[in-house]
């Protein structure tokens, strides 16, 4: 995808003042037929379009428009950022105490453009981010991915653009040359004064824009103001995300996740080419290719290490204290497996669901009938959705049909034509009478808080955990040309009872609580409410636990019986809440009313 229109920016010569009017009026009327002809601008009007009639609340286009011509800005200037940090990082280490020909020194993080926080990590998997999915990022959203550092008075780092908006009059100034754009209200008009200042710009900017980054950064900055869950996806963006949803994708086999600010082996997934390289859990990866990971996110070192199947890619690998060694990898075809099934005693099983893509509800059907051909029946499933971000909406209905045997399970309200939708129960609820615990934590978000809140307010099973992330709100998926793709909010999701659960989550029946500093952590970097432009909460009252028990002493207790042991390598070791879930279904009476004293005695008797 190109822009093709060049050079319509330049001023006409003065020969006379209507003279100069007259070519700038048909220079404009040139430039905005040629954009109406040119992919970029009909994909900018469809985007625009798209917004118009199904974002979930109205937003004009001029609005859009400038920000997207304030993305152009910000993208440029956090270009700028990274070089400088790059540049001084570099002199550091050539300017060292040992001189340039010393042995290169332990990689050393450098700052980041975008302000990265450590969320809490206490000694279970409350709160654990880095347990996810196959080659998978945590959960969408973050504290403001187009975050700068700003001045005492808001201003940007130094970069090559300065735009200044009044009004629906733009400003832009670039290596010393300076374009005022009106934006009108319309649509047509609106689009073409994007193009106009993007084309400016691009046609001052030493190589261009090639690759069509600073494009798509402009549109991303526009997208991510509407609310963080929207977004703009370029043709990579959106294949990954079509990858993931669909179950499958080109990669090595491996889970991933951050330790110590290093991207690190959770497990290899049996079968892939991770697992027969004998990749292990632990294995840090230093390199991508050459790349060092040390300072990437990890959806960047994610987007490194998945591929074209049947292409290689090269793992630099530290295990302890080895020296570091380099292992090439084939990529194939990884099933996205987003079910663990296991019985943790005889007649109670452990379903750990990571996450909602198009296999999750045949695996969860799957996983349960293996149940039901092998002895003895099950008196009891623990349902574990810590850590699950969410995924696709007709997938959460499923989980949640398969426990429930009628009545509604979620309710979606939305403009246009996604304004109300109800989803209820259709499955004969052949599970309807096993009990059922609940696992949640801050990072369970969206489809996550879909099922339990629609288990929680039929009654149907018990909620153990601490306060669900807050995303109470849906995202449509809409193709746009060039292979884009554009994740746009269309609606906010109610539970079955009317509650809606944006930016307040959902509470507990057993509420799990952290220590002061732990609560407050997770308050500031994993819930809703913390995401820069949240859409704002519609609930009146606040929800309440019946048991509320303390972490710290929780984990003291089960160390105390031998139940756990810490292990830093294998925190799984270290998971009482499973154990506390157990044992509130290891009572003789299993309904909600029994299981919750159940806990309440567990807790009481510490």
């Amino acid at each position: 995808m190109k822009i093709s229109i060049t050079d319509q920016h330049r001023p006409p010569r003065p020969n006379g003042r209507w003279r100069a009017v007259a070519v700038a009026l048909a220079i404009a009327a040139l430039f905005a037929s040629a954009c109406r002809q040119d992919p970029a601008a009909q994909l900018v009007g469809d985007m625009y379009g798209l917004i118009e009639e199904f974002y979930i609340s109205a937003s004009s286009p001029a609005d859009l428009t400038a920000n997207a011509i304030r993305g152009l800005e910000r993208s440029l200037a956090a270009k700028a950022y990274r070089e400088k940090l790059e540049k001084e990082k570099a002199e550091k280490l050539a300017n060292g105490p040992e001189g340039a020909d010393a042995p290169s020194p332990e990689p050393e993080a450098s700052p980041s453009p975008v302000p990265e926080a450590t969320p809490p990590n206490p000694h279970n998997s409350l709160t654990d981010p880095s347990v996810g999915m196959p080659d998978e990022p945590p959960p969408e959203g973050s504290l403001d991915p187009y975050a700068l550092p700003e001045d005492e008075n808001g201003e940007l780092p130094p970069g090559p653009l300065r735009v200044e908006i009044d009004g629906h009059r733009a400003v832009l100034s670039i290596a010393n040359e300076t374009l005022t754009i009106d934006i009108p209200e319309d649509r047509r008009g609106a689009v073409d004064a994007f193009l106009r200042a993007y084309v400016f710009v691009r046609d001052h900017l030493d190589g261009g824009d090639p690759q069509q980054e600073l494009f798509n950064d402009a549109l991303g900055f526009m997208t991510f103001r509407l609310d963080p869950h929207s977004q703009f996806m370029a043709a990579s963006q959106y294949t990954r995300l079509r990858d993931e949803t669909s179950g499958h994708f080109g990669g090595v086999g491996i889970e991933v996740g951050m330790r110590s600010e290093q991207l690190t082996v959770i497990a290899p997934i049996p079968g892939t080419p991770a697992s027969k390289a004998r990749l292990k859990p632990m294995d840090r990866i230093v390199k991508v290719d050459g790349i060092e990971t040390l300072g990437l996110s990890l959806n960047e070192a994610v987007d490194m290490i998945r591929g074209e199947i049947g292409t290689s890619v090269v793992l630099t690998i530290k295990r302890a204290d080895d020296p570091l060694f380099d292992v090439r990898l084939l990529r194939s075809d990884i099933p996205v497996n987003t079910i663990k099934a296991e019985r943790v005693e005889r007649d109670l099983a452990w379903i750990r669901v990571y996450s909602f893509n198009q296999q999750t509800g045949s695996d969860l059907r799957k996983a349960l009938g293996d149940f039901d051909r092998t002895a003895p029946p099950l008196r009891g499933i623990i349902l574990d959705m810590r850590n699950n971000p969410g995924g696709l909406l007709d997938q959460a209905v499923e989980v949640a049909d398969e426990f429930l045997a009628s009545g509604v399970i979620v309710n979606t309200i939305g403009r246009g034509r996604l304004r109300e939708t109800e989803r209820f129960a259709t499955m004969p609820g052949a599970r309807g009478n096993i009990p059922v615990v609940v696992l949640i934590n801050s990072v369970s978000a969206s489809g996550t808080e879909i099922v339990a809140g629609a288990l929680q307010d039929h009654k149907r099973a018990l909620i153990l955990g601490t306060r669900s992330f807050g995303k109470g709100s849906v995202q449509s998926i809409f193709k746009l040309r060039e292979d884009a793709g554009l994740r746009l909010t269309t609606a906010l999701y109610y539970t079955p009872s009317g509650r809606s659960i944006q930016a307040q989550g959902i509470v507990p029946d057993v509420l799990v609580r952290l220590s002061p500093e732990e609560e407050r952590m997770l308050a500031m970097y994993w819930s809703e409410s913390a995401l820069s432009g949240h859409l704002k909460s519609q609930a009146t009252t606040e929800s309440e636990a019946d048991v509320v028990c303390e972490a710290e002493k929780m984990r003291a207790h089960y160390l105390k019986k031998g139940a756990i042991v810490e292990d830093e390598n294998y925190p799984e070791k270290s998971d009482w809440l499973l154990v506390f879930a157990r044992e509130i279904l290891n009572g003789e009476d299993r309904s909600i009313p029994a299981m919750t004293e159940r806990a309440r005695e567990i807790v009481n008797n510490l």
